[in-house]
């Protein structure tokens, strides 16, 4: 379990003035599967002011694979929109993507292939693949474009052929591919939303990928953020081979599941919130979950929280992080501990103000902005412009002014900010309005972030 604790002004500030604290790994890190950092960006609070901000940096990292051979087994359903849309170049490259899903796959791996236009076909039932390889190549070829998009109904046949062979040693999951709007069967947000729901709960993720600028994005991503899974926005269809290999390469690394994160506060310590992210935080508990965690693979979240030092009792700690996860394999439970993270006080503000971490503020910024440019896309589709655009110079402002003081290794995250802004304000003020490829690319951004991932 992670404490992060005050200490008295009694410890030397020199100590925090050489940089910010960063709670470290045990010394047999590089042997773990999972390694939790926490890092708050005041290490030193003015012991002379009322309730003070603070943000925690919390990053829980994969650890290195050592025998890739003894990985456990995947099941994996791909799921193809075959829709009259997707006629000539998209499937061509929807086939070279699944042939390449297929060529990595080892033969105690599971495989499953399903269709769907008007209505799901199962084009290749869930089995190893074995020595089967050319034969599943053949199917997929197979494959014609015509049609409607029966999203909902190619999703749940998935799920079935994934369910059907699933357990606690394999990892599960579903790949869906679609260039277009669900419109056969069941199509609304809230409905697909609780398929997403609903395999989870039978361990199952769903990875969305929307090729081009058709599709519905808000509900593509709300499928995968249901089952802790990946979405992907691909603008050009040539990216389709390397967004799959990618998929795979991060199931077949996988080091831990079922990861549970809790983080309580003691009295004098209240969260406001998990910045760029909709989880809820209760009076003195923040809790985050999620499927996997991949070798390499970090998630970075940033939580905000109020300190008051009068009433917290400098001797307790600011947080106590726990982390457990289960073993890739399901075999076994296990807890990710690191050392404690020091805060302290100090009558002099100066050397407080000078101990602060302007990478973690700077990040906050990053955090912050995307979700306030994800409120200007909305307020513009719902053709609010004026709205809009009022967001926009607000965070051009604050972005702006981030940028001017921030250290050199923040400043492009920062200027990648503002050029977006920038960018989104110029095409909402044009004639055509904000373009659907910047709609999704802005949404995109927000969805990686909310999982604690970096954007891909």
């Amino acid at each position: 379990m992670t404490k992060i604790s005050f200490l008295s002004k009694s410890v030397l500030a020199g100590s925090f003035l050489a940089g910010s604290l960063f709670s470290s790994a045990p010394a047999n890190a590089a042997e773990s599967l999972v390694s939790v950092q926490t890092k708050v960006d005041r290490p030193i609070l003015s012991a002379n002011g009322g309730r003070q901000d603070v943000v925690i940096q919390l990053k829980v990292g994969g650890g290195k694979i050592v025998s890739p051979e003894k990985r456990p087994p995947l099941n994996v359903a791909v799921v193809l929109d075959r829709s009259s849309s997707m006629k000539g170049k998209k499937l061509q490259q929807a086939k070279t993507a699944t042939h390449s899903v297929i060529e990595k796959l080892g033969p105690n791996d599971n495989f499953s292939l399903i269709s769907y236009s008007d209505e799901a076909r199962v084009m290749v039932p869930s089995e190893p693949i074995g020595n089967r390889k050319k034969f599943l190549r053949r199917q997929v070829d197979r494959l014609n474009a015509s049609g409607y998009t029966a999203l909902y109904a190619g999703v749940e046949m998935g799920g079935e052929q994934v369910e059907e062979w699933a357990s606690e040693n394999k990892i599960s999951r579903v790949i869906l591919l679609s260039d277009g709007q669900a419109n056969r069967g069941p199509t609304s947000h809230s409905e697909i939303s609780q398929l997403g729901v609903k395999l989870a709960k039978k361990g199952i993720s769903v990875t969305t990928i929307g090729l081009g600028d058709g599709f519905n994005e808000q509900l593509m991503a709300a499928l995968a953020n249901a089952s802790d899974a990946n979405y992907y926005y691909v603008a050009d269809v040539e990216d389709l081979d390397e967004i799959f290999r990618s998929e795979l390469g991060e199931l077949q690394s996988i080091v831990a599941r079922d990861l549970k994160i809790k983080i309580e506060l003691p009295k004098g310590v209240s969260p406001i919130r998990l910045i760029g992210s909709d989880v809820p935080v209760s009076e003195n508990l923040v809790t985050l979950d999620f499927n996997t965690l991949s070798s390499e693979q970090q998630r970075n979240f940033l939580l905000q929280c109020t300190v008051d030092p009068k009433q917290a009792n400098l001797a307790s700690t600011l947080a106590d992080v726990q982390v457990t996860y289960a073993t890739a394999d399901g075999a076994a439970t296990k807890e990710a501990n690191n050392s404690p993270l020091l805060v302290t006080t100090n009558d002099n503000e100066e050397i407080a103000a000078a101990a602060e971490d302007k990478e973690i503020r700077a990040q906050a910024i990053v955090f912050e902005n995307r979700a306030r440019l994800t409120q200007a896309v909305a307020q513009n589709d719902k053709g609010d412009t004026f709205a809009s655009r009022q967001i926009l110079d607000q965070q051009s402002a604050v972005v702006g002014k981030a940028l001017a003081a921030a250290p050199a290794s923040s400043k492009p995250a920062l200027r990648e900010e503002l050029n977006l802004l920038r960018k989104a304000k110029s095409q909402i003020e044009s004639t055509s309005g904000l373009k659907k490829r910047e709609r999704k690319s802005i949404l995109n951004r927000l969805n990686w972030q909310k999982s604690g991932k970096d954007i891909k």
